[in-house]
């Protein structure tokens, strides 16, 4: 028995059981009757099925493979306006908008009344500033498809993109006239007429929605905005006033009172609505937030009293006392005032409420970080990992705070967990953290292991500065290969060229080399750059200078650094002997 290919089979099944070979009314498979497609009923029933297979293959979430689909679908019939249409949409999520575009437009030449065809094209072509295109395309689906006046919308935005505000408002004019009267429409055409400074036609148009919703306080409340917005304050008050006659207490009413009294120098005024708006019940408690960051800028500005920004918050927190966002803005009050200790109980409360809001547990941790309260770092990030098990961010701060409470060995025990189970999508996080356990190997005294991790850290990050530096310093001071070492020590100083310490190790590498000379000018480099604040810098200088014949120039840096707190081993003997004499650790 001969064998009915699967693709016929499946049209047969189409045919019977009345599947369409379209997607929520928006595909349509054929073309229309001006073009003959040469095709025959086999070759198109080929296209179908692969067509019908990448729908099937897109609704179970297989992209790759739909794609494949329904480029194979267009490979055998080039005017399956169906498959151009779907892989429009491919090609959209691939950031190639003109290949979409160029598909849409094919799809139409074959079925130029196709209105989904038509109306993605459209919005494609505003979306890529081909604004002239993109009005065509809107004006062809005017006049196949009158019942959607919501393409008049979509034009008039294409005239203000265009910056064609007049014909914006006419195209807006013939939408009204279909539709009669619309807050929408009529909110977009005073709006465009106030960019335009044409200030009356602005007004008519919100007096036109005062009258057809006298009791609505938004509109009466606009036209005050707008008085004020035009400096016409006795105008603003009116409408104000009327706003007042329909609700006295209506929280909006409210801002823009405030707004009006601060803009008439009145602070009392302004103070006691914004107070009345933040009790407001009737306002969302988002709303409120916005309003109290505006009005904390004020009070920044002018240097109010501290005491008054607090009650503030006090006043909200009577009515939220669990609202997240709110303590979120109080612990960035706190923050800029420099109370870091509250923001920090503030922000406590607020990871209690929400654990899972990674934004928090960084806020909390940047401020025990600021307060070099180490302890804290590391229960903080501790905590944390219960809810950001895979976070490396996490485990490289606890590192850092385990390390420098000398818990050496904790420490690498976080970076090896942290490393075995973070995801590998952030290779500088992993170089840091590899640089970290690099820097505690140090600390540790085992070089090798120290420059096993200084290795993976560059293979992650080969631009990591840090690192090129620490170890070309480090093989420096073990006159190892120093050759190395100044090409580590380059690199870093290309991508950091002003970097004090960066430029001491190079000029310290060059000093291990017996090139005194180069020593000497990256030294005084390094020194122009801020390197006098530091007494190892100071100490290298010293050693420098002594090495290219200057004795009484050394004795003189040697000297600062001593007076400078320097700990060197060497150094009052170097002063004393009046001799450059080798650190302990630098002898071979």
């Amino acid at each position: 028995m001969k064998k009915v290919p699967i693709y016929l089979l499946l049209v047969s099944l189409t045919t019977v059981f009345g599947i369409s070979c379209k997607s929520s009314g928006q595909l349509a498979v054929k073309a229309p009757d001006s073009f003959v497609n040469p095709l025959s009923d086999e070759e198109k029933q080929r296209a179908d099925y692969y067509f019908m297979e990448g729908m099937r293959l897109k609704a179970i979430n297989q992209q790759d493979a739909a794609f494949d689909a329904f480029n194979r679908a267009l490979a055998i019939d080039t005017m399956h306006t169906a498959a151009m249409y779907s892989l429009s949409n491919y090609y959209l999520r691939l950031r190639n908008p003109i290949k979409a575009f160029s598909l849409l437009q094919k799809s139409i030449q074959y079925d130029p009344d196709n209105y989904w065809y038509l109306y993605a094209a459209a919005n494609l072509a505003q979306q890529l500033n081909m604004n002239e295109e993109a009005i065509d395309y809107y004006n062809q689906i005017m006049a196949n498809h009158s019942d959607k006046p919501e393409i008049i919308y979509s034009i008039s935005e294409v005239y203000v993109q265009m910056g064609e505000l007049e014909k914006a408002i006419k195209t807006l004019d013939l939408l009204e006239e279909k539709m009669g009267p619309m807050e929408m429409i009529s909110l977009q055409k005073s709006k465009l007429y106030m960019t335009l400074k044409q200030e009356a036609n602005a007004k008519a148009e919100i007096d036109k929605l005062i009258a057809a919703y006298p009791n609505d306080i938004r509109y009466t409340l606009m036209m005050g905005d707008i008085a004020m917005d035009s400096d016409k304050q006795d105008m603003a008050m009116e409408y104000y006033n009327k706003a007042k006659a329909i609700d006295p207490n209506d929280g909006r009413l409210q801002l823009s009172l405030a707004n009006y009294y601060f803009r008439i120098g009145e602070q009392d005024s302004a103070e006691m609505q914004i107070k009345h708006a933040l009790h407001n019940k009737d306002l969302e408690i988002d709303v409120k937030i916005d309003i109290l960051k505006d009005y904390l800028k004020t009070l920044y500005m002018k240097k109010e009293n501290t005491q008054e920004r607090d009650n503030l918050f006090d006043i909200l927190f009577e009515s939220y006392p669990q609202e997240k966002e709110l303590f979120k803005l109080q612990s960035s009050y706190l923050i800029t005032e420099k109370r870091l200790k509250e923001a920090q109980d503030r922000l406590t409360i607020a990871v209690g409420l929400d654990p899972n809001d990674r934004e928090l547990w960084m806020s909390l941790l940047d401020v025990c970080l600021r307060q070099q309260e180490f302890k804290e770092v590391i229960e903080t990030c501790r905590k944390a990992l219960v809810y950001f098990p895979k976070d490396g961010e996490f485990y490289y701060y606890q590192s850092i705070a385990l390390s420098i409470e000398e818990k050496y060995k904790e420490a690498i025990e976080v970076l090896d967990k942290g490393l075995s189970v973070m995801e590998k999508n952030n290779p500088r996080l992993i170089s840091g953290m590899y640089t970290q356990m690099g820097d505690i190997y140090h600390q540790l005294e085992d070089r090798k292991k120290c420059f096993e991790a200084y290795d993976k850290a560059l293979e992650y990050y080969p631009d990591n500065a840090s690192v090129l530096n620490n170890y070309a310093y480090f093989l420096s001071l073990d006159k190892g290969d120093l050759s190395r070492a100044e090409q580590m020590s380059a690199k870093a100083i290309k991508i950091e060229p002003e970097n004090s310490t960066f430029l001491d190790t190079y000029a310290w590498i060059y000093f291990q080399m017996e090139n005194y000379f180069l020593a000497k000018f990256y030294m005084e480099k390094a020194i122009r750059n801020g390197g006098d604040e530091s007494d190892i810098l100071i100490d290298h200088y010293g050693d420098i200078l002594f090495k290219n014949g200057d004795v009484e120039g050394a004795l003189v840096q040697w000297q600062k650094a001593l007076d400078m707190g320097n700990k060197s081993k060497v150094l009052k003997e170097k002063i004393e002997k009046k001799t450059y004499i080798p650190e302990p650790e630098e002898k071979n």
